[in-house]
Protein backbone atom coordinates (compact mmCIF):
# COMPACT_ATOMS: atom_id res chain seq x y z
CA UNK A 1 0.00 0.00 0.00
CA UNK A 2 1.37 3.07 -1.59
CA UNK A 3 1.16 6.52 -2.37
CA UNK A 4 -1.36 8.88 -2.16
CA UNK A 5 -4.37 7.04 -3.35
CA UNK A 6 -4.00 4.30 -0.42
CA UNK A 7 -3.37 7.50 2.01
CA UNK A 8 -7.20 6.75 3.54
CA UNK A 9 -6.53 2.51 3.21
CA UNK A 10 -4.14 3.12 5.43
CA UNK A 11 -5.20 5.49 7.69
CA UNK A 12 -8.68 3.21 8.20
CA UNK A 13 -5.66 -0.04 8.83
CA UNK A 14 -3.71 1.98 11.65
CA UNK A 15 -6.76 2.93 13.35
CA UNK A 16 -8.20 -0.34 13.03
CA UNK A 17 -5.08 -1.38 14.54
CA UNK A 18 -4.89 1.07 17.09
CA UNK A 19 -8.67 -0.01 18.50
CA UNK A 20 -7.43 -3.65 18.72
CA UNK A 21 -4.38 -2.98 20.48
CA UNK A 22 -6.36 -0.76 23.27
CA UNK A 23 -8.55 -3.71 23.34
CA UNK A 24 -5.79 -5.60 24.59
CA UNK A 25 -4.58 -3.67 27.05
CA UNK A 26 -7.87 -3.05 28.54
CA UNK A 27 -7.99 -7.14 29.04
CA UNK A 28 -4.34 -7.44 29.94
CA UNK A 29 -5.29 -4.53 32.47
CA UNK A 30 -8.25 -7.26 33.81
CA UNK A 31 -6.13 -9.61 34.31
CA UNK A 32 -3.26 -8.07 35.82
CA UNK A 33 -5.93 -6.65 38.43
CA UNK A 34 -7.37 -10.27 39.23
CA UNK A 35 -3.42 -11.25 39.55
CA UNK A 36 -3.10 -8.69 42.14
CA UNK A 37 -6.17 -9.35 44.03
CA UNK A 38 -4.55 -13.08 44.67
CA UNK A 39 -1.34 -11.69 45.63
CA UNK A 40 -3.06 -9.68 48.28
CA UNK A 41 -4.91 -12.61 49.38
CA UNK A 42 -2.37 -15.00 49.56
CA UNK A 43 -0.20 -12.51 51.01
CA UNK A 44 -3.36 -12.15 53.91
CA UNK A 45 -3.19 -15.53 53.95
CA UNK A 46 0.70 -16.06 54.82
CA UNK A 47 0.70 -13.54 57.08
CA UNK A 48 -2.10 -15.31 59.31
CA UNK A 49 -0.60 -18.57 58.68
CA UNK A 50 -4.21 -19.78 57.26
CA UNK A 51 -7.09 -18.81 54.78
CA UNK A 52 -9.38 -19.18 57.63
CA UNK A 53 -11.57 -16.09 57.66
CA UNK A 54 -10.19 -14.84 54.76
CA UNK A 55 -13.69 -14.88 53.14
CA UNK A 56 -14.35 -11.62 53.74
CA UNK A 57 -11.33 -10.33 52.59
CA UNK A 58 -12.34 -11.47 48.90
CA UNK A 59 -15.63 -9.86 48.76
CA UNK A 60 -13.75 -6.63 49.59
CA UNK A 61 -11.45 -7.14 46.96
CA UNK A 62 -13.87 -7.79 44.31
CA UNK A 63 -15.88 -4.15 45.64
CA UNK A 64 -13.12 -2.51 45.48
CA UNK A 65 -12.50 -3.60 41.48
CA UNK A 66 -15.97 -2.88 40.87
CA UNK A 67 -15.25 0.53 42.33
CA UNK A 68 -12.44 1.18 40.37
CA UNK A 69 -14.15 -0.16 36.98
CA UNK A 70 -16.86 2.28 37.29
CA UNK A 71 -14.40 5.70 37.96
CA UNK A 72 -12.64 4.23 34.93
CA UNK A 73 -15.76 4.15 32.41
Amino acid sequence: MEGNITLEERLAMFKKQRDNVMKQIAQSQRYLEKLDHKVQYFEAACAQGTETGLEDFCDTLEAASKASQSLNN
